[in-house]
């Protein structure tokens, strides 16, 4: 790559004092212009090896954003559960009607606690959280929710 160097006087208006220490007006401008796309040798290619040092930092940030999205995903569903299953104990169901309840919203690998009882009904789902791109089972998630019975309003 050839590199050319030119110096130039030019003239400035106004108040010579102002732009030139030496008072005459002029100011001296040296510039180098370098033939090709890069302004010096050693810049080309350094975006190229600024993305390559980023691109670990992206990737585990973008595993991280998924981690926390699916642990977030996970935890709604299995509330879901919870408040269906014992929205169906409420309601006077059988234990099984209410489990397929919590299993439909919870995910099939939910493990489901049932217990209906005179005044309450309690359901209590928990459920191991795989993170992407990781694989391991890091958390696990729990919900619990109760219902009181129907009957128990007509009693109290």
């Amino acid at each position: 790559m050839k590199r050319r160097a030119w110096t130039a006087r030019r003239r400035l208006g106004g108040d010579p004092a102002r732009h030139a220490p030496g008072g005459d007006g002029t100011v001296v401008v040296r510039r180098t212009v370098s033939e090709g796309r890069a302004a010096e040798p050693g810049d080309r290619g350094s975006s190229t090896a600024e993305v390559a040092v980023l691109l670990p930092a992206i990737a585990v940030l973008l595993v991280v954003g998924l981690g926390i999205g699916s642990v977030g995903v996970g935890q709604i569903q299995i509330e879901e559960g919870a408040r269906a299953a014992a929205r169906e104990l409420a309601r006077g169901e059988s234990p099984e009607t209410a489990t397929a309840a919590a299993r439909r919203h919870a995910g099939g690998d939910a493990r489901i606690s049932i217990s209906p009882g005179a005044e309450y009904s309690t359901a209590s789902i928990s459920r191991s959280i795989r993170i992407p791109g990781v694989g391991a089972e890091l958390l696990t998630l729990e919900a619990t929710a109760q219902a009181r019975t129907e009957a128990s309003f007509d009693a109290g």
